[in-house]
């Protein structure tokens, strides 16, 4: 979402910071590296769970020379010796240990059942398992009934068995079939069991708390282990972008435990950074820069702190600072609280003397969820608080100078997951403010704007990023961005076009309304990888765009034009210098002219630019 948060100047700053569907900051300006070749979603999102279980030993009562014996011969010396023993493994899979399999038997007992209760048995049994849904849990396992009985078939019966539990059962499963029973009848019965904790532990970490990490985890020994809460943990220690946390998962010496080993990999958890764009407006010029840090492990508490100071080339024209908190809470949720401060002092034609300041608060309470396999979603809850003096809307030639505030509650859900095509994420928001929440909070300050009538209102957005691999490594992104609303809003809570983060070829925030969308899309080229000097990483990369945005009931104090419609193509390009140096560079030619009675300056092209160095 992009939005201006004081009209033409006071809230250029927060084109990109104020964003709550973004992280501030942490992903559009220090870590751009990870924007920069995989789009928005490089950050894991899908962290990994690596499983060290013993493959079955299957021991099948046999006067033959057994499967184990084979596998674990200790007189092969040499090549021939290892061929004629794959022969020989391969045609004993391929014996008949039954005529035909007449019952598989799931169980959770270790025990072998007794010949006489064995002998009643048929077709497909389930002894005290939990599955979700028996009829179709049987009916992936009829197809093996009568078919004969060979050591390829119980291995696929056991791969079709863990591949079942894996995605229909949160739990981890072990699945074993039974030592020493004689399945010369057909009857086959497979060991199903939840694997228990039997120990935890992390390692790793350099910069941060290894039994911190553990502290977190609301995890007891002997109880089940739940895939999907291990996931959330490690969403939730990896959305700190200073380490990677992943989780080894090893058998435990004691039958159905299994034992879980955290491992860390962090860097120096603070950055500083400098840089410059040309997001700025007419009022205080284009040119902005920047300098900010970012701490990881703030107050070595596994606190995230973010920090940016911005400023036009005039300081005492423009200027701004914004910052986020982000601090774990209960279970795998996190709080995120964001504030920000702008002043500007505008030049005017009648030499008013305008002071312009705003100050926001804003609060995010995310609550992890995975409700789908190779997702992660997030229902978010929070509140806005904005307060403003200065709106600088001029009609005909009178200025207002007075203080308007936004109160409203936000509900978002979030998502991101990944498929063989490639990667997705969206975020559904609803805004709801009831009007009359603080003194400056009613319809009398609203109406002094000039396009906002009602305190009381209710608008949605709608964002969507989808990224495609196309042909050999070339990359199609889109970014997809829609609003609509019940009332007329402020520009704060409108929906802006043009730009560099919108509708490239325009300046910042062109146009704007209360309804509309914009569509960005990308076709970016493979990754040009080389090292030059002592081994610096160079990475670059090129991209064509094509642009277009719609935005209907127009602010009435940038147009008298109720809709507007803007289009653009051009090429760009991104260049990383081991992940210090960021250059982006966008040049976007305009296919349609721009609608707008203020500021109507008409640009046919323009060059965005935005260079940070990180350390």
């Amino acid at each position: 979402m992009r939005k201006i948060f004081l009209l033409f100047s006071l809230f250029s700053l927060a084109k990109n910071y104020f964003c709550e569907d973004i992280d501030l900051l942490t992903n559009e300006t220090i870590f751009q590296s990870e924007d920069l070749f995989e789009h928005k979603l490089k950050k894991t999102f899908y962290p990994e769970v690596f499983f060290l279980q013993d493959d079955l030993n299957i021991q099948i009562p046999n006067d033959e020379t057994s499967s184990n014996e084979i596998l674990n011969s200790s007189d092969i010396k040499c090549e021939e010796n290892i061929k004629q023993k794959a022969n020989e493994k391969f045609d004993i899979k391929k014996e008949i240990l039954a005529d035909k399999i007449t019952a598989l038997i799931f169980t959770n007992q270790t025990d072998l059942i007794e010949d006489e209760c064995l002998r009643d048995i048929e077709g497909i049994e389930i002894d005290g398992i939990y599955v979700k849904n028996k009829e179709k849990f049987k009916n992936q396992f009829l197809c093996f009934l009568t078919k004969p009985l060979t050591l390829e078939i119980l291995e696929q019966i056991k791969r079709k068995t863990i591949e079942y539990f894996q995605n229909n059962i949160p739990y981890l499963t072990d699945v074993k079939i039974l030592e020493n029973q004689d399945v010369s009848s057909g009857k086959v019965q497979i060991l199903v069991l939840y694997a228990k904790l039997d120990e935890i532990t992390s390692s790793g970490a350099k910069y941060f708390s290894n039994k911190r990490l553990l502290q977190k985890l609301n995890m007891q020994l002997d109880q089940d282990i739940n895939l999907k809460e291990v996931k959330k943990y490690l969403a939730l220690f990896n959305q700190n972008p200073f380490r990677n946390v992943s989780v080894l998962l090893e058998p435990s010496e004691d039958l159905g435990y299994t034992n879980l080993h955290f491992i860390t990999e962090d860097i120096f958890p603070l950055k500083v950074f400098a840089g410059y764009e040309n997001t700025g407006n007419e009022i205080a010029s284009k040119h902005r820069f920047l300098t900010g840090l970012n701490f990881g492990n703030f107050l070595n508490l596994d606190h995230q702190l973010n920090l940016e100071f911005k400023f036009a080339p005039h300081i005492d024209k423009w200027w701004g600072v914004t910052g986020n908190y982000i601090l774990p809470a209960f279970y795998s949720n996190y709080l995120k609280v964001i504030g920000s401060y702008v002043k500007t002092n505008p030049e005017t034609e009648n030499n008013y003397d305008i002071t312009g300041k705003a100050w926001t608060v804003m609060a995010r309470y995310h609550i992890p969820l995975q409700l789908y396999k190779n997702a992660t979603n997030e229902v978010i809850v929070g509140y806005d608080f904005k307060h403003t003096n200065n709106f600088l809307s001029f009609l005909g030639t009178s200025v207002f100078n007075n203080f308007i505030d936004i109160s409203q509650f936000v509900f978002q859900f979030s998502g991101n997951f990944y498929d063989r095509f490639g990667m997705t994420s969206y975020l559904i928001s609803l805004y709801a403010s009831p009007g009359d929440m603080t003194k400056h909070n009613d319809n009398k300050d609203f109406r002094q704007e000039g396009n906002a009538k009602k305190a009381k209102y209710y608008y949605a957005t709608f964002n969507l990023d989808r990224t495609l691999k196309i042909y050999k490594d070339f990359l199609y992104v889109i970014d997809f961005f829609a609003q609509v609303s019940t009332r007329r809003l402020l520009p704060t809570e409108e929906i802006s076009i043009g730009g560099f983060y919108t509708v490239r070829g325009y300046q910042e925030n062109a146009v704007f309304g209360d309804r509309g969308f914009y569509m960005r899309n990308e076709i970016r080229t493979p990754q040009i990888k080389y090292t030059k000097y002592k081994n610096l990483k160079h990475d670059l990369q090129f991209l064509a765009f094509t642009d277009l945005g719609y935005v209907s009931h127009v602010n009435e104090n940038v147009s008298t034009k109720n809709s507007s419609f803007l289009a653009s193509v051009g090429p760009g390009l991104r260049y990383i210098v081991e992940n210090n140096l960021i250059v982006k560079l966008d040049y976007g030619v305009q296919l349609k002219k721009t609608n707008r009675d203020f500021f109507a300056k008409s640009w046919h092209s323009k060059l965005h630019a935005y260079v940070s160095f990180q350390y």
